[in-house]
């Protein structure tokens, strides 16, 4: 990788041959809205989308994942850049097969430009038969050996690094292009805590009527988050300001944060993991997040023990106490519930010697999400 690539994350889009050809020649990644009508569940499925768009920043690397077609099996193809921050904009993708006419059905977008210029692509072959990428790519694989369909795919910095890596071994002559001035966009993805749930039956519109800030982040009475992808979405936009300052030991050593990544090949998805750095170049510490909008409960805290466990043992071997657990649930305002808390993960934790588990209450105050210690 060039010099000033360290620790670069990234993002796997899924596409066919009609929207690579489109986001190539636009330089545009779009993710389109379910095909399905709405329902009192679809504003999830709007924040799902939103959350994942969000953890890209600019200056992050963006993959495509082609289907196959024809002659062409599933393969990775080109190398760009995150060139704006996500954004959010129902204008019509003119020209591009089966986008609605009046409104657009890719409202969640991104621009990009062409970082590496490759003749030859990466089959899907190459990439999950390769023994010593397997592993090391357990995002990818993850997803694909667990069949879990997803729009994009998080990337870690070393994903990124051996995927480039595997893209100049297989082609003997390259470019590569320096980032340019990113690109100014109108509606940037956010989450504004005073958009409230209207009532139990809410309903949002057709496509036609989608409204970004229609779409709600709380309930009426502005004390209740209506799902939990909208925690995703809250730590991947503030999770490098004083908002999360409570949560997290070292705002200024986190390199890269990811959401919903796939437990191994299992069919569990961590909610949310960090990647902590000393230097800026070698991950030191590891933190793995578990959500919960309501209460704690010990199944919750057993699946975070395994996570960290499995993190441990195969993303930072031999590193003692170098994975951190950490628990987010609504503040309940009861010290009993600390304390049953307390009780639940010192009857679970059985690697002491590699992870330290916190957990933390959280609060809506107006426009914010405060995390603290009940």
């Amino acid at each position: 990788m060039k010099e000033g690539d360290n620790m670069k994350g990234g993002r796997l889009f899924v596409v066919d041959k009609n929207t690579h050809t489109y986001c190539v020649n636009n330089n545009l990644v779009m993710v389109s809205l379910p095909n399905k009508p709405p329902s009192t569940l679809y504003h999830k499925t709007l924040i799902d989308l939103m959350a994942d768009m969000m953890q890209l920043s600019i200056g992050d690397y963006v993959f495509f994942w082609r289907n196959k077609f024809a002659n062409s099996p599933n393969s990775v193809l080109g190398v760009y850049r995150v060139a704006s921050e996500p954004y959010f904009d129902t204008t019509p993708l003119k020209g591009l097969k089966g986008e609605n006419t009046k409104v657009s059905k890719y409202p969640f977008r991104v621009k990009i430009e062409e970082a590496y210029s490759f003749k030859s692509h990466l089959t899907e072959y190459k990439l999950l038969n390769d023994p010593f990428l397997k592993m090391r790519l357990w995002n990818i694989v993850g997803k694909k050996v667990g069949n879990k369909p997803r729009a994009n795919v998080p990337l870690t910095p070393i994903e990124v690094e051996l995927l480039i890596q595997k893209f100049v071994q297989e082609n003997k002559s390259y470019s590569f292009t320096k980032p340019k001035m990113s690109s100014r966009v109108s509606n940037i993805l956010s989450v504004n805590l005073k958009q409230k749930m209207l009532s139990p039956r809410y309903k949002l519109m057709k496509w036609e009527k989608i409204n970004f800030k229609l779409i709600p982040f709380v309930s009426n009475n502005g004390k209740n988050l209506t799902c939990e992808k909208v925690l995703e979405a809250y730590f991947n936009e503030n999770i490098r300001t004083k908002k999360l300052s409570n949560v997290f030991d070292n705002l200024d050593d986190i390199v890269w944060y990811g959401n919903y990544l796939p437990y191994s090949t299992d069919s569990a998805e961590m909610d949310y993991v960090v990647f902590h750095s000393d230097d800026g170049h070698n991950i030191t510490r590891i933190s793995v997040v578990e959500f919960m909008i309501n209460n704690l409960d010990e199944d919750h805290i057993k699946r975070l023990i395994k996570y960290g466990e499995w993190v441990s043992e195969n993303l930072l071997p031999n590193c003692p106490l170098a994975v951190d657990l950490i628990s987010v649930s609504k503040k309940i305002g009861l010290t009993k519930t600390k304390l049953r808390i307390e009780k639940m993960i010192k009857k679970n934790m059985r690697r002491t010697d590699i992870t330290t588990f916190k957990h933390k209450f959280f609060e809506i105050k107006g426009n914010i999400i405060d995390f603290g210690d009940q």
